[in-house]
């Protein structure tokens, strides 16, 4: 990693450790060489972001757990240079906004409580150090007053949302215009305040100021997602799309009778939140447990009224990957891979390889199928990185069953998956 990135990040978790926030050490994680990021061609106009967790499983395919848009951390794991290139696609996807606006502000939003609090403050100052290289700019937090040129606020998503507003579509903070924001999870909690409505899927204000870009809405849509990868070369996982707890509970007991094991996901949830898994052999008083608490977690978690944001929730058959050996036991782990959508490019960077923290032995405990660390002990114990090293699949990889030709498969998906949502999305 750059000298003067790793020094961003450790100046970040210096300030951390004097205050006893809680958080990852991410500047002592291992970043690839110069060619740990595939560049592709790509047909596209413009500007999105997304982050693919991915398995090969036990059965040799690649399946899509989950796209993440730009609220994902360990995004600096996979290039060398940190997360210099996706702080500069950033700004240059805020480009317009930025040179026809005298006075805005760029806001990265983070999840309460996560561990990846270092990595996202060190994102914070890059942005702001690209956009000082051509007008003023200043870095601060949710309680002080953007200055009059722009201002990159870096402060958790419940800090940011209320102090956004909207007219005509567009967002406002404290009164300034808007020119990018960092974290699609902001919506949904406009909507829980009422500031932002939806129809369906789609959120009711403007969505090209995400990162996301034109992508925000089918990176909370993860039924649309399994939808995409058809004939992309990602088998796509079985789903029921609920709007009650009633039609939940029916779409388990569906799975069961296929002889599926099921996960359960609210709409807009981060950090493990409002996710259930329900085994063959659960029986309908705790399959009923289980979505009482997948409600009741979400609405400790979030503020306002959850209703607004949480359905639909999404169903799917639970994709084991291969084991990963870890001394004498095994776990279930899932890979990140962030996609830099440009005009003409992507850039895939493969970002980390997520353990879940309990060893695998067939039961659906939650600390061996949940690979998701917020909330528990920050630290870097489950995360391996990198994986990709001089074009190649480094020992990480090869332990997740990842070789040269499965590698080539998976950036070959990827870039069918990113093209299919491309496509498919109409820009706002």
């Amino acid at each position: 990693m750059h000298d003067h990135v790793q020094l961003l990040m450790m100046l970040a978790e210096l300030a951390l450790r004097a205050g006893q926030v809680p958080h990852e050490a991410a500047s002592r994680v291992g970043r690839p060489g110069p060619a740990g990021t595939v560049r592709v061609p790509f047909r596209a106009d413009g500007y999105a972001v997304v982050g693919m967790d991915l398995i090969v499983n036990v059965n040799g395919q690649i399946n899509l757990c989950e796209c993440n848009g730009s609220n994902m951390a360990a995004t600096s794991f996979g290039a060398p240079d940190g997360d210099v290139a996706r702080a500069e696609h950033q700004v240059a996807a805020a480009g317009p906004r930025l040179a026809a606006l005298a006075r805005a502000v760029v806001l990265i939003a983070y999840a309460a409580g996560t561990g990846a609090i270092a990595e996202i403050m060190a994102r914070a100052a890059l942005v702001c150090a690209r956009i000082s290289a051509e007008r003023p700019c200043d870095l601060i937090d949710a309680s002080v007053v953007p200055g009059a040129g722009v201002s990159v606020v870096v402060d958790s998503v419940e800090r940011i949302a209320a102090q956004l507003s909207l007219a005509d579509g567009r967002f406002f903070y404290q009164g300034i215009p808007v020119a990018s924001i960092a974290n699609p999870n902001v919506v949904p909690a406009l909507v829980r305040r009422g500031i932002v409505g939806r129809d369906g899927p789609h959120y009711r204000c403007d969505t090209d100021v995400f990162h996301d870009g034109r992508l925000l809405d089918v990176v909370h849509d993860k039924a649309a997602q399994q939808r995409l990868a058809q004939g992309t070369g990602i088998t796509p996982l079985a789903w029921r799309e609920c709007g009650d707890l009633k039609s939940c509970f029916a779409a388990v007991l569906a799975f069961q009778r296929q002889g599926l094991r099921s996960v359960g996901k609210m709409n807009g949830g981060s950090g493990g939140c409002g996710i259930e898994f329900f085994d063959i052999d659960d029986d309908e008083v705790t399959v009923a447990r289980k979505l009482a608490r997948m409600e009741r977690d979400a609405r400790r978690k979030y503020e306002g009224p959850v209703e607004r944001s949480m359905w639909p929730v999404r169903l799917f058959e639970f994709a084991q990957s291969t084991l990963y050996p870890v001394g004498d036991a095994h776990h279930l782990w899932d890979m990140r891979v962030q996609c830099l959508i440009r005009p003409g490019l992507l850039d895939l960077s493969f970002c980390g390889i997520r353990l879940c923290p309990g060893p695998f032995y067939g039961s659906l405990d939650r600390s061996s199928v949940l690979s998701n660390v917020t909330g528990r002990s920050p630290d870097l114990v489950t995360t391996r990185s990198p994986l990709v090293d001089n074009g190649r699949p480094t020992e990480h990889m090869r332990l997740g069953g990842v070789g040269e030709a499965k590698l080539g498969e998976i950036v070959v998906a990827c870039t069918r998956w990113c093209q299919s949502a491309w496509d498919a999305c109409e820009p706002t």
